[in-house]
């Protein structure tokens, strides 16, 4: 405006007050009031912390924004069974034994070993030895290998407590017969077993204990909200594979999305073969064999009750300890990052229209400048549309079934027949 706008737009100068170089500071002052990024620098910042506030009400810890982030983008849930898909709450259904040991004393050998590890299993064990009134003895040299087992002495014994390949592989009884290497419980139903060996170094198997454990009883609605989301799911799990599959066949999961007897690297190589494929991967579990699992995937997910290692190598801690909290926190990361969109819309917007505006658009065709005051009016204004759209999430209902395009058209058409009538 000081010397172009003067020589193409003079009477626009002249409406202004006829000087052009004081024109051209007030514009100029305009501008910069006007074009404060301070609705931009507020675009994210703000939703997200609206965003993790309401996932802590509602149980959900978020370690940082990234996660949100990630979260929106999942579109494949890989869940874990012992512990997530089911309550972790085995119980010991039947015990088979060998080489003339006696009940009692095969489970006091299997939960003085389990006393010194933890996992549900070892849990049932100690359950069974409380509830029979059997006194423990104590463990030494006690080792455990996540997804396998635990060892340890107790007397002159050596003892392997765990995965029946695993037990046998300890004491060089690798050419047992897998039939004999198995036990059937017989209980179907909503449950899903498991069997562990009980093996003593130069005895060989001793005693087979089998469990049984019942699937959460939101599994199957949390796996249908997930598929009606366009969410993949798949299971993992080191569990033998008629357990898992029968535990998958209850909640809906194709077979070709199951994989069993899984060690806890199998578990993190599979998702990075989903990731190689382009997908965008959330793991859910809550032991030490999960968490290889969980820092491989693009955002971890640990429900609160597992191990400690589970949750520290996971984004996202499931505080109220249900699954169809898997729902809500990934709702929560695809609504907060449709606010983020807005905000940053918003504040794009506001700057194409406001900038002209303060720096004399319509100056030339109508006589109308913008005044400090007004530019400065402006921006505030721009900073709380942005602050008042974020707090929006507040009011966001989580958890929710999306309703497909069949039910849509049948709440549409009952609302039409009910005027009708």
């Amino acid at each position: 405006w000081a010397t172009l706008g003067a020589k193409v737009f003079p009477s626009a100068v002249a409406l202004a007050g006829g000087d052009s170089t004081l024109l051209a500071l007030k514009l100029a002052t305009d501008v910069v009031v006007v074009a404060c990024p301070c609705a931009l620098g507020l675009a994210a910042p703000t939703a997200v912390l609206v965003g993790t506030s309401l996932g802590a009400k509602k149980g959900l810890l978020l370690r940082g924004g990234a996660a949100l982030e990630r979260l929106a983008q999942v579109d494949t849930v890989c869940l874990d069974k012992t512990g997530t898909l089911t309550e972790a709450k085995p119980s010991i259904s039947s015990i088979s034994l060998h080489g003339g040991v006696s009940e009692t004393e095969a489970l006091l050998l299997a939960a003085s070993l389990a006393k010194t590890t933890r996992h549900p299993i070892a849990d049932a064990l100690l359950n069974e030895a409380k509830h029979r009134n059997i006194g423990l003895s104590e463990a030494i040299e006690s080792q455990t290998e996540p997804g396998m087992g635990v060892s340890g002495s107790i007397g002159e014994k050596r003892l392997f407590l765990g995965r029946p390949s695993w037990v046998a592989d300890r004491l060089q009884l690798l050419g047992e017969d897998e039939a004999s290497a198995t036990h059937r419980s017989g209980k179907q139903g909503n449950h899903a077993g498991s069997t562990v060996h009980l093996g003593v170094e130069g005895e060989g198997v001793i005693a087979r204990f089998s469990t049984v454990d019942t699937i959460r009883s939101d599994a199957l609605s949390t796996i249908n909200k997930l598929k009606d989301m366009g969410i993949k799911v798949y299971l993992l799990s080191g569990d033998r594979e008629r357990n898992v599959e029968r535990s998958a066949l209850q909640v809906g999961i194709p077979a070709h999305c199951v994989y069993a007897g899984l060690l806890p690297e199998e578990k993190a190589e599979i998702i990075k073969q989903l990731q190689a494929n382009g997908s965008k991967v959330a793991m859910v579990g809550d032991g030490i064999n999960d968490a290889a699992a969980l820092a491989t995937s693009d955002v971890g997910i640990a429900i609160r009750g597992g191990m400690d290692a589970a949750e520290d190598a996971a984004g996202v801690v499931l505080m109220g300890n249900k699954l169809g909290q898997v729902v809500e926190v990934i709702q929560l990361g695809k609504v907060t990052l449709g606010k983020i969109r807005q905000n940053l819309l918003w504040a794009l917007g506001y700057n194409c229209v406001t900038i002209p505006l303060a720096a004399g658009a319509l100056l030339p065709s109508l006589g109308i400048t913008v005044s400090p005051s007004t530019a400065g009016a402006m921006m505030a204004f721009s900073s709380v549309a942005v602050v008042s759209n974020s707090l929006l999430l507040k009011n966001q209902v989580l958890g929710r079934r999306p309703a497909n395009n069949f039910e849509q058209l049948g709440r549409k058409a009952g609302t039409t027949t009910g005027v009708q009538g």
